[in-house]
């Protein structure tokens, strides 16, 4: 199509431009015949004729004449001609503009379009974007020179001296040829300035833009650089300045052969510019696939190029399209319910995927194909085509005709979106060592209009984080939220990546969703209960990983430190050598199995005073209850982390801290080498003796702890301002759990409208380093809610377990206090 496009407006042109000779006729004829080819192929053609017409209409009316009516009656009629034969595709015409689907909704990126216009214009399609932008920069300084060169010789004029005499005549005869340049170079500019400037301003606010709409002008370029090239040859010169003019033109057209071979090169021999294969993956699959076996294409508007190649192989299409259509997205219901009808009795389906990545950017087809049955090893791959999958499906296999979780949830972000559940089926081991992915369900509550995320990390029953935070949208990068239908299932893959050396076992993945703007600032959704109450910002997803993360580490010494019979430790990598009283000194422990361990140890702390004796001590698992140490590997490096709390009495001095590993059946011993670090314990003073506080509780809220009660600094505050709450505890006698505190504002629903959590003192004094009597005072900051009803509200304090996916409390939450909203 583009071939022929490209030799009509060439036709069109040459007819447009030789309009004027005796036999007019023909020329009408050859025009009119290649406009109406030209708006059967394109619609955008109808910019060129524009730019024609303009043309036509300067021409003729600039340079009137005797012929002026006539001239513009036939233009009139050959408009009339062209107009009629395309009447009856017309309204397919706009009804195809109108619903064209291809192409993202937006407003058009008017630099990068130009950009890209230039590019194609100079380069064509076979220059990579970094290499043709310095080539689209020459050519366009060539170009500039040649309009300058054409402007000037058009409107300077000649002359002539025959004998030391002008001649009239002669001077006649120039002052038709500038004529004739002036047109010529009006006609080149209008053929290369309207297509564009008409096509740009059309798609500015629905960008249904390709630089290929714009070939139909490119012919203006190359006259353009042909005329202002071929200008200092047209007269023979002797002059030093047409020598170097001469000279620059050669340089020019030496450099546009240069450019264009180059782009004829890549095309040719540069692997980027290769065509898509589907030639080879049609010979494939044809060669491997039995009769009872289908041919899934995704999208399904690539199915003539399937057919082209394997006629006698008929694809199930998805989505069953003819064209791109953006807004056609497979989910899980239309995916669910195509794979269901149309697999029925089919023992194997082979996934082809071209452009998946607009229609399936969420991998739902892969991802049913995965549940309905075993995929076999090797995914060929054809370039420009997404590997092809082989799946073999048991016999009375039925796939479910709607898209569901296996575990099922129901946490409400913000009224927003909901997350219904959670799949993670098995897989085999992948070779970038990750677990298998985990696969979320989403669903709009409502349409969207902002562009959601989330963030993501992996937790273990000690709340230490083995993954880095992960930042994304809720779903694929090529799906965000706002292109969401109320009430579709949306699928999410999510590719945890543990830190290295992590060990097997069950994981909780702490997930929060997120609003942000143009700006970056960050708007956190609450998680609401039934009632439509916030409850928190976060719920946990069970993820498991089924392997020891790999990991490269080596010994900090050159002697190994052999902590139990078979078990080296490598590394301890303290993040301080000071401690205060009751706080929390954290390390990274690093071991690794010389052989088979024979028994199941576990990471043994002991705290050391100044004058050596012992004063504290305890144990962990070393890397969890799901991977013991009688379960490792030989030369598999093995992280721990370990959160050890100072002696909550401990006086200062140079005190030493001893890790190593211990038997569960001797665990007050090590069972062997051990690492001392080396702590400064520093001074602080306990407070034992409550301050005043206005609303006061004593309460008791469970594991050794009460409230005091909670001061405010005011009596009285607006919606969307901040209010600083105190908050003292008092512990009634040691505590072994590390608890979070939370102080909520209530309505008189008793509804939570705003909240903070957190460890107490940020996690510089946690609840497990607490001293029995020891009264400790925190501060937590409420941010109210722009939109806050006016009115009377209290207060909700307590605490409860955040290592837990529950979030078990100790005890009942106290409500207490009052502050007016005005």
């Amino acid at each position: 199509m583009l071939a022929g496009y490209a030799l009509l407006r060439v036709l069109a042109a040459a007819a447009a431009q030789n309009g004027y000779p005796k036999a007019r006729l023909i020329w009408w004829t050859a025009f009119a015949a290649a406009a109406i080819a030209l708006l059967y192929t394109h619609y955008f053609a109808t910019f060129l004729l524009l730019a024609f017409a303009i043309y036509f209409l300067l021409v003729v009316l600039v340079h009137r004449g005797p012929q002026t009516v006539r001239l513009l009656a036939e233009g009139v009629a050959v408009t009339l001609v062209v107009g009629l034969a395309y009447l009856p595709w017309l309204p397919n015409a706009l009804r195809r503009f109108g619903v064209d689907s291809s192409y993202w909704q937006g407003t058009l990126k008017l630099n990068e379009a130009l950009r890209h216009i230039a590019i194609s214009f100079t380069t064509g399609e076979t220059v990579l974007e970094g290499q043709a932008i310095p080539l689209a920069w020459v050519v366009s300084v060539i170009a500039v020179m040649c309009l300058v060169g054409l402007l000037v010789a058009a409107f300077r004029g000649r002359r002539s001296e025959v004998g030391g005499q002008r001649s009239r005549s002669l001077g006649t005869e120039w002052s038709g040829e500038t004529r004739v340049r002036r047109s010529a170079v009006l006609f080149v500019l209008l053929y290369l300035l309207v297509p564009i400037i008409a096509i740009l301003a059309l798609s500015y606010r629905t960008p249904k833009f390709n630089p290929r709409y714009l070939m139909l002008a490119s012919p203006g370029l190359v006259l353009l650089l042909a005329g202002g090239l071929a200008l200092p040859y047209s007269r023979p010169r002797s002059t030093l300045t047409a020598m170097l003019l001469r000279i620059a033109a050669g340089a020019g057209i030496l450099i546009i052969l240069l450019i264009s071979g180059f782009a004829l090169r890549n095309w040719y021999s540069d692997p980027a510019f290769t065509k898509d294969d589907w030639r080879g993956a049609a010979a494939y699959v044809r060669s491997q696939i039995k009769p009872d076996e289908a041919v899934v294409l995704v999208s399904g508007h690539a199915a003539p190029a399937w057919r082209y190649y394997a006629p006698d192989v008929e694809p199930i299409r998805l989505p069953d399209l003819e064209i791109l259509d953006v807004n056609a997205v497979l989910d899980g219901s239309n995916a669910s319910a195509a794979l269901a009808a149309e697999l029925a009795g089919k023992s194997g389906a082979w996934l082809v995927q071209w452009q998946e990545d607009v229609v399936d950017p969420t991998g739902v087809t892969g991802f049913l194909l995965e549940r309905a049955g075993a995929e076999q090893p090797g995914r060929p791959s054809f370039w420009g085509l997404d590997q092809v999958r082989h799946f073999l499906l048991e016999p009375g296999t039925t796939l479910p005709d709607t898209l569901t979780p296996d575990v099922s949830l129901d946490a409400d972000f913000g009224g927003q979106v909901r997350l219904l559940g959670y799949s993670q089926p098995a897989c085999q081991p992948r070779s970038d060592g990750l677990p298998c992915p985990l696969y979320l369900f989403w669903q709009a509550e409502q349409p969207l209009s902002d562009d959601l995320k989330f963030t993501a990390t992996l937790f273990d029953d000690y709340s230490d984080a083995w993954s880095a935070p992960q930042d994304r949208r809720l779903s694929a990068y090529d799906y965000p939220t706002f292109r969401w239908q109320p009430g579709e299932t949306v699928l999410s893959r999510v590719d945890v990546a543990p830190s290295p050396g992590t060990p097997p076992g069950t994981y909780a993945l702490r997930l929060g969703v997120y609003a942000q703007d143009g700006e970056g600032a960050v708007e956190p959704l609450d998680l609401l209960d039934t009632a439509g109450a916030p409850t928190g910002r976060w719920t946990t997803v069970p993820l498991r990983v089924d392997n020891l993360t790999p990991a490269s580490v080596t010994s900090a010494s050159a002697s190994p430190l052999i902590a139990a019979p078979g078990i080296e430790l490598l590394q301890v990598n303290a993040d301080s050598g000071t401690a205060s009283p009751g706080t929390l000194l954290n390390a990274d422990l690093w071991w690794q199995a010389r052989d088979e361990a024979r028994a199941d140890y576990a990471i043994r702390w002991e705290w050391l005073d100044p004058a050596g004796q012992p004063q504290a001590w305890g144990t962990k698992p070393v890397a969890g209850d799901d991977y013991p140490t009688s379960r490792w590997q030989p030369n598999a490096p093995v992280r721990s982390q370990l959160a050890v709390p100072a002696p909550a009495d401990g006086q200062p001095g140079d005190w030493t801290l001893r890790l190593g590993l211990s038997t569960p059946d001797n665990p007050e011993t090590f069972a062997g080498d051990t690492q001392s670090l080396h702590v400064e314990m520093l001074a602080t003073e306990h407070l034992f003796v409550a301050p005043p506080v206005q609303f006061a509780s004593n309460q008791a809220i469970g594991d050794g702890i009460s409230l005091v009660g909670i001061s405010t600094v005011t009596d009285t505050v607006s919606p969307g301002t901040t209010l600083p709450v105190t908050v003292v505890w008092r512990a009634e006698s040691p505590s072994e759990a590390s608890y979070t505190a939370f102080v909520h504002l209530l309505d008189a629903a008793g509804n939570v409208v705003a909240q903070d959590d957190h460890l107490p003192l940020q996690g510089q004094r946690p609840t497990n380093g607490w001293l029995a009597g020891e009264i400790i005072v925190d501060q937590h900051t409420l941010t109210l809610p722009a939109d806050l009803t006016p009115g009377s509200y209290r207060f909700e304090v307590g605490m409860y377990d955040g290592s837990r996916p529950d979030l078990r409390r100790p005890g009942e939450a106290v409500v207490l206090g009052q502050v007016e909203v005005r």
